[in-house]
């Protein structure tokens, strides 16, 4: 799912890059979703007490993603 990703994101006009990144930078990100083959692109929707909004780059991300 993460190959579909950065291979899909690029097309849809999203910069798409693997790093590593801290619990911090989790904390602070806007919009946050997990990908495996089972899933695809699942949003986390909740940070301990912190709700995220489901983001554009989520959604745009998940239908064609499924489709693959």
């Amino acid at each position: 799912a993460r190959a579909a990703v950065l291979e899909v994101a690029p097309a849809l006009g999203f910069d798409a890059v693997v790093a590593d990144v801290s619990v911090a930078d989790v904390q602070r990100a806007e919009e946050v979703f997990l990908t495996n083959a089972l899933i695809g692109v699942w949003p986390v929707r909740q940070i301990d007490e912190r709700y995220l909004p489901l983001g554009r780059v989520t959604s745009e991300l998940q239908s064609p993603i499924a489709r693959a």
